[in-house]
């Protein structure tokens, strides 16, 4: 995860010991580069802002061609500028929202069975859980290397005993 917020990367190691996090502005190549995103698998764009999370894709894609990216558009209408900038997937919190009210009437049992099955945005630190909206996830096989930009590693032998 990419977060610019020092209180909420205190928060975020503090609560989830095993989540990796990085210092840095996530709109930046040297940032991404450092998160390994030429490794990564898949890279999750959540900032607040879409303009920000349209830059990310950008770089993204051209740091990594062959990278999953999931984008968070807030304007329904910049989803299709995401999608033109390289993004795999494009969410819509908004649209999403609305689909999921309209579901509560139209079929109250799925949306209650999904309610089981499916964790709250509070017990996955990398879905939102009510924290600053300004990250980014990448998912890569290895760690990065620490560089400039500050980076917090979990103790890697209590990671694999939690897996």
């Amino acid at each position: 995860m990419i977060e610019e917020d020092e209180e909420v990367i205190d928060y975020l190691t503090e609560q989830y010991p095993n989540l990796l996090v990085l210092s840095g502005d996530a709109t930046k190549d040297e940032v991404l580069e450092e998160a390994n995103i030429k490794q990564a698998s898949a890279l999750i764009t959540a900032l607040s802002e879409d303009t920000a999370n349209l830059f990310v894709v950008i770089s993204a894609r051209s740091l990594n061609p062959d990278l999953k990216v999931i984008a968070r558009a807030v304007d329904p209408h910049t989803a299709g500028k995401m999608y033109k900038a390289g993004a795999t997937h494009v969410v819509s919190p908004n649209l999403t929202e609305g689909i999921r009210m309209a579901a509560v009437v139209l079929r109250p049992n799925v949306v209650n069975f999904l309610d089981v099955v499916t964790p709250r945005s509070g017990d996955c630190p990398a879905a939102g859980g009510g924290h600053s909206a300004a990250r980014v996830g990448v998912s890569q096989k290895e760690p990065a290397r620490a560089g400039n930009s500050t980076t917090h590693w979990p103790d890697r032998d209590r990671h694999h005993q939690a897996g």
